[in-house]
């Protein structure tokens, strides 16, 4: 996705108050630096004996969706990303923003868009955040890649209108690791050179009287945390 010019690649989030909840209006919008969102359906085949050699018919075994878009860090909306992946936030601040992002047994179900050139738009419903991954290295902006797992997709015909069309992308920098202040046991260093913090949710698609999952479920909450670290 990041293979086209410009902005003719982005895609869309936004909370649902609940499953089955479209939302009305979207929170942010990114911009692709890779990954992408994509339908998903799994096929299997009869195994029925018959009178020739030919294969046995398709039918469905699951629909949904999913995918790991990426973008870059930015102060506008990194903080949506930590929500739907830990659960809870609570938002202060009117012109200087606090948000406190913290974990919970639930997480929100999201709706995620991705729109490409001005021909294709897609949606997809009831998704949860599977894992968010921040890589931060020397020099460069910081990545966020977002892993989503979701119980349905809709192409739509026409890019969204009215209280759905999509936000102006945040026109601020990235968040740089050059502007980062970087500490270890509580002092600051000079030292590290590069970090990548994963925060995994382990989810579950459960499927029961149709091909379309009955929900996604959370499973055991792990955060992992690498970096490379300069010895004197």
């Amino acid at each position: 996705m990041a293979g086209l010019r410009g902005n003719q690649a982005f895609w869309v989030a936004a909370k649902q108050t609940a499953k089955g909840v479209e939302p009305t209006e979207w929170q942010d919008t990114y911009l692709f630096t890779d990954g992408n969102i994509s339908p998903t359906r799994q096929t299997d085949q009869l195994s029925e004996t018959d009178s020739n050699r030919n294969a046995g018919d398709f039918f469905v075994t699951q629909t949904g969706s999913e995918g790991a878009p990426a973008a870059y860090v930015r102060d506008a909306s990194i903080h949506h990303l930590l929500e739907y992946a830990l659960g809870t936030a609570v938002h202060e601040g009117a012109v200087n923003f606090t948000h406190k992002v913290s974990g919970a047994a639930s997480l929100p179900y999201v709706t995620l868009g991705k729109g490409q050139g001005a021909t294709l738009f897609e949606q997809f419903n009831d998704m949860k955040c599977d894992e968010l991954s921040f890589n931060w290295s020397t020099g460069q902006p910081g990545t966020v890649a977002a892993s989503f797992m979701g119980r349905g997709a809709v192409r739509k015909t026409e890019e969204w209108k009215a209280e759905l069309a999509p936000p102006a992308t945040s026109t601020a920098a990235p968040l740089s690791f050059n502007n980062a202040k970087v500490t270890l046991c509580g002092a600051e260093t000079r030292l590290v050179s590069s970090f990548e913090l994963t925060i995994s949710n382990n989810l579950t698609v459960q499927q029961t009287d149709d091909a379309i999952p009955f929900d996604i479920v959370e499973g055991p909450l792990a955060v992992t945390l690498g970096f490379d670290y300069i010895i004197e």
